[in-house]
Formats: structure tokens, sequence, C-alpha cells
């Protein structure tokens, strides 16, 4: 009977991976990575898991460091400069001849929220090789807001400010945008990975020595940013293959006193698509010009180290994540046809690379712990992903992310 409903499930969450797969997200800058090591448990290495989430963003890190807007991650924004784009483009100068000379900033503001579910299973085949597979179903509200900033060198009125604003938006719709509030539901890519491990028992003074290597296919079924709408992310590598080799190891030092480390590097591979590119120094989502272009996105290394302690009392754990992501750039090359209209890919180029730092606090309670016979008995996690700059962290927004969900180990 117990054969018969372990069976069952696994075939519920197979299916359901199957139709909902999504990339294990560190290689996207707008959210904290989902995946992240199960709870082992001795002589049961299989997992599957169920996540719920939701996570919020209304800054971001910017290159020092320092708390920008999140658009401002794709460039700032002077409306002077911007319509001079506009006039490169063979179009007219939309200001005014008495403001055409001037500096006119903008602040720009953003939010970006999200909820979703995330499943996972591994099967062990046998004692050394393993099957994987990452999902996700998820909800993105996100808006980007714009403001007159003080650093003008023009003396404006209210009348002027409110006719300032009346123009950026006939710029906005003039290149087609059709708004700068986004939400959207949808699936993203799919993860599948094959995983080579070896588990040794009383090695090295240690309780137990878990270590092994995974082989990932990143598959692009998952929707990409939408050019039409400032505030649209992607939800998932934008429409790119790519693949991911990740060394894994995790220590019982003495029972329920665990450290591992996860170390990853992964690459998107390079494809030409239809975007949207600057003219001038406007950010790329305001950029003039939609065309094709060859994007080769850049390397993504992961840093996870990681320490547990398990049966505090009767089954109640805590475990911490150092999570440290670096992306490289990518390298953008101009591949239209006609190109009599110029466009500025080196800003895209250098704005594409980020790196992102985040401490995982989590609780969890495991059912089976203090059980002689643990049966289909469920670990409980509560999670929060808190963005960090201990290092490095630039260009990323500043993401808050809380999960609740329950493991089963067989």
């Amino acid at each position: 009977m117990a054969i018969q409903r372990r069976s069952t499930i696994t075939i519920i969450i197979t299916l359901l991976i199957s139709y909902n797969a999504y990339a294990s997200f560190f290689d996207n800058r707008y959210f904290p990575p989902f995946e992240r090591p199960y709870l082992t448990v001795d002589c049961r290495p299989s997992h599957a898991a169920f996540d719920i989430f939701a996570s919020t963003s209304k800054t971001a890190f910017g290159t020092n460091g320092n708390e920008i807007g999140i658009p401002v991650l794709q460039g700032t924004l002077d409306q002077v400069e911007w319509a001079r784009s506009f006039v490169a483009a063979g179009r007219p100068n939309p200001l005014p001849a008495e403001w055409q000379l001037g500096e006119i900033p903008w602040i720009m503001e953003g939010k970006i929220q999200a909820q979703g579910i995330v499943p996972s299973y591994q099967q062990q085949i046998t004692s050394w090789f393993s099957l994987g597979f990452y999902g996700l179903i998820m909800r993105v509200q996100s808006r980007f807001e714009f403001f007159i900033g003080k650093e003008t060198n023009l003396v404006l009125t209210d009348s002027d400010k409110n006719e300032l604003e009346e123009i950026r938006r006939c710029m906005s719709s003039s290149i087609g945008l059709l708004g700068d509030r986004k939400h959207h539901s949808g699936l993203g890519d799919f993860d599948f990975y094959a995983r080579f491990s070896k588990t040794l028992y009383y090695y090295l003074k240690m309780r137990r020595i878990d270590a092994g290597i995974r082989f990932g296919l990143l598959a692009p079924i998952g929707d990409r940013a939408n050019i039409w709408y400032t505030s649209s992310v992607p939800f998932g590598g934008n429409r790119h293959w790519g693949g991911y080799v990740m060394g894994e190891a995790e220590l019982e030092v003495k029972e329920d006193w665990k450290v591992g480390l996860w170390l990853r590097l992964s690459k998107r591979f390079s494809k030409i698509q239809e975007w949207r590119m600057p003219v001038n120094k406007e950010p790329q989502f305001l950029g003039l010009v939609v065309g094709r272009a060859l994007i080769d996105p850049g390397y993504t290394v992961v840093f996870n180290p990681y320490f547990s302690l398990e049966n505090l009392r009767d089954g109640l754990g805590v475990r911490v994540f150092y999570t440290l992501t670096h992306h490289e750039p990518d390298y953008w090359t101009d591949a239209r046809n006609d190109r009599s209209i110029p466009v500025n890919l080196k800003d895209v180029r250098q704005r594409s690379s980020w790196t992102s730092e985040y401490v995982t606090l989590m609780v969890f309670y495991d059912f089976g712990k203090t059980k002689i016979k643990r049966g289909f008995s469920p670990i409980v996690r509560f999670a929060w992903d808190v963005p960090q700059v201990l290092i490095a962290s630039r260009d990323v927004p500043k993401v808050h992310k809380v999960s609740l969900g329950v493991e089963f180990n067989f």
C-alpha cells in the first residue's frame, strides 16, 4: 500500500513538473535563486518538494552598491538627450526649441512583485546516478514611474513640468510603447539535470560525505521581456537555450551538523532576436530602434555555501545559506539589414553585467526525525531571502522573498 501511494505521488509530481517546468533562475537578475539544496535523509536519496513564494522589490543596488531606482539598471533618462535620439533617427525633435539646449533629467522608480509555486523532483536511478527537474508557475506585477528631477539647469514652472510629462508620454507612445505597468502570469524555462554522485560514511572523520557533479539543460519555454512595456521583466533566460555544470558537496561533520557548498557555471547560447535598442544614451526600454540583434549572453558563476543544524528539538532545525551570483556582460551585435539609423549597444553590454548576494534563513520541521519508522513523513520549511551588500552586490534589484514549502524524501 505504501509503495503504491508513493508511486502515485511520484507520477503526479512528475506530471506537474513536465507541464510547469522552470529554470532554477540563477541567471535572472530580477529574482533571487529559487533552487536550494534538499534536506538530506540517510538512505533516502530521492526528493520531491513543493514551495509557494512571494517576492517584492522597489529599489536596486547600483554599480557602487548605492540605492537606485529599478529602471536605472538600464540607464538614466535625460529628456533632452532622448529627444536628440529622435533627431538621429530621422524624426522631428519633440521638445519645444526653448528646452532643446538644456538638461531635463528624470527620476525613475519602480516596483516588481511576484507570487508563484515551485515544484521540484529528483529521482535516484542507481547508487551514483539521478535525474531531476525544477518547475515554476509565476505571476508578476511590475511598474515604472517617472518624475522630473531637481538637477535640471532650466527654470521650470508646474505648468512646464505638466507639459514635459505630456511630451514624455507622447514620445513613449510614438515609439510603440503601450504602458509603464505590466501584469503577467506564465511559465518559465525548463531545467532538466543529471547528477552523478558518491556517498561515503565515516570517511575523513566525517559522519557522511555526499559529493556530486550535475549537468543541466535550460530549455527556453519561458516568456521573455516584452519590449512594448517599459517595466516588463523576463521569466527566464529571454528565450536562450543554455546549459550548466555544478559541483556540490555536503559534509555531516557530526550527527545533525551539516555544511555544504554549491559551485555552478552556466551559459546561455547566442541567438538573433528582435529587441529594442537605444540610439543614444536613453535607457534600453526607451530605445527608438526595434530590430534584430545577435545576443551572446555572458557566463554566470554561483557560489553557494550553507550550514544547517537539525533536530534541535524534536525535529526542529535551521539552515543558513549564502548565495553569491556573478553574471558576465552579454555581447550585443547589430544584426539589422538596414543600419542607417545608428544604435548604441556599448552601454547595453556594460549594463548587462551584475552581481547579487543573498543570505537565506530557513527554519524547518522534520516530522519523521523522531519516528522509529519514518514512512512518508514530510519536512515543512519556511525561508526568507534577504539581499545583501557584503562583497560586491551591484546592478540588481533589492528583492526580498519569503517561501513556505514541503519536502519528501524516499
